[in-house]
């Protein structure tokens, strides 16, 4: 998952909040530099990444990206799940987005120096760009795919992934909720005692 997936899967602890949404970029070598709380935020990060790479309905969202995209399909996936959670907001939660990735990016401009450098300077810079409304519009969407394939050996180009979309959207939104219902079960069952930063609905 993305920014905002992680996001939604978060707790209301910010130095958990701040290691799951550094995740990808506090790799081995930077873990000796974190404290406990953002150190159990990347371990939770993993197991969200996990999670989704095993849920069903993710594998089930792939396929119709793999003629055009091959094994980058689930990186493909990843990002357009951001959109999809977006769009599908006011089905999952009562608060109202905006709000929400307010009051996410304030937490990081007041933790972020509590990650190692240059990371904590990515998440400023991340946090300052609202980063993590990239995924409510089709034009954040496309440059967040942009950016992505100046790191891939091919081009993912966003255009392209929202073409795919809407030839299944109904396919996706039917069963996006589903999905990320699971996800957030398995977070609750394997982190007991975990309060969500974020309060679903049923």
């Amino acid at each position: 998952m993305n920014y905002l997936g992680h996001a939604i899967f978060s707790p209301e602890n910010r130095g958990h909040l701040l290691g799951n949404l550094a995740g990808d970029f506090l790799k081995n070598n930077f873990h000796r530099k974190l404290d406990a709380e953002v150190l159990h935020g990347v371990h939770l990060h993993r197991f969200i990444d996990s999670a989704t790479d095993s849920n069903p309905i993710f594998r089930k969202f792939t396929i119709p990206l793999r003629e055009k995209f091959g094994k980058y399909s689930p990186v493909v996936m990843d990002v357009l799940l951001d959109h999809l959670i977006a769009k599908n907001w006011n089905n999952l939660f009562d608060k109202r987005f905006d709000e929400f990735t307010s009051e996410v990016s304030k937490v990081i401009m007041s933790e972020f120096e509590r990650l190692p450098m240059p990371v904590g300077g990515i998440m400023q810079r991340m946090a300052t760009a609202d980063w993590l409304k990239s995924g409510e519009t089709e034009t954040g969407i496309i440059k967040v795919y942009k950016r992505l394939s100046e790191k891939a050996s091919t081009a993912l180009e966003g255009s392209e992934v929202l073409k795919i979309y809407h030839k299944n959207t109904e396919f996706y939104d039917e069963l996006l909720i589903d999905f990320v219902k699971m996800n957030r079960d398995l977070v609750m069952n394997n982190y007991p005692g975990i309060n969500l930063r974020i309060e679903w609905k049923n």
